[in-house]
């Protein structure tokens, strides 16, 4: 049967509007948290990148559950939710979960009075904030009187988060070059997680889009926001960033 160009036209254009929708589907993967129990008297919950959960943003989870013992079991609870593995279980299991703002724990039920548990929060859109200033650069710096202030809010997506930012500079020695946001604790360099900006005025802001493994970092206190300049290109201030609520 011979096709009709108008007819060829619209099968051609929901071909294209479907390619799209297929790829954003696979973008849309929840991040993964890693639950471990056993073999010996040893439960933990981390992120994909091997970091013990304290605080996450609210939304779907995937959880890769390891129970490695018939002795132990595996169960989360907290608002709305409630999911367990059986002790006599041993074996993988993937559980996906909607995590909602609140205090949550994960237990082995028949071991939990002699330690075996641990809790974390879950926080609806996050605020983060950070002071600038010379005393957090690690190593030397030849600004004196450099400071600024960072605020940000981070809210959850399909494929991460996004973090809406303004930050203020204040004396630096010149025009800032650049900013990042870097993963590290105080007192360490880590490497660059997100840009923010570059080169960076007096008075800055923006959106940027958070990959869903830098999450758990911005949200433990394991990140900081460095501010570049010409005369010190490693960082002239430095701020830690911290959840306001």
């Amino acid at each position: 049967m011979r096709i009709r160009p108008p007819l060829l036209a619209a099968m051609t254009a929901a071909f294209t509007v479907l390619v799209p929708a297929a790829q954003s589907a696979r973008q849309a993967e929840p991040p993964t948290l890693i639950a471990t129990v056993g073999p010996a008297a040893l439960i933990t919950l981390t992120s994909a990148d091997g970091h013990a959960v304290t605080t996450l943003l609210e939304g779907t989870y995937t959880i890769q559950v390891s129970d490695k013992s018939a002795s132990h079991n595996f169960h989360l609870f907290g608002p709305d939710l409630n999911q367990t593995t059986t002790v006599a279980e041993v074996g993988d299991k993937t559980w996906t979960v909607t995590l909602k703002p609140g205090g949550y724990a994960f237990v082995c039920d028949p071991h939990q009075a002699v330690g075996m548990r641990g809790t974390f929060s879950v926080v609806a859109p996050t605020r983060l904030a950070a002071p600038l200033d010379k005393k957090q650069i690690v190593g030397r710096t030849t600004g004196k009187r450099g400071s600024g202030v960072f605020t940000g809010t981070l809210q959850r997506n399909a494929t991460g988060a996004t973090l809406e930012w303004q930050m203020t500079l204040h004396r630096l020695t010149s025009t800032a070059v650049a900013a990042h946001i870097h993963g590290a604790r105080p007192g360490r360099s880590g490497g660059i997680l997100i840009p923010l900006c570059g080169p960076c005025g007096a008075s800055s802001s923006g959106t940027t889009s958070v990959p869903a493994a830098a999450i758990p970092a911005l949200l433990s206190g394991a990140t900081y926001v460095n501010v570049h300049t010409k005369k010190n290109p490693r960082g002239e201030i430095r701020g830690q960033l911290t959840v306001q609520g």
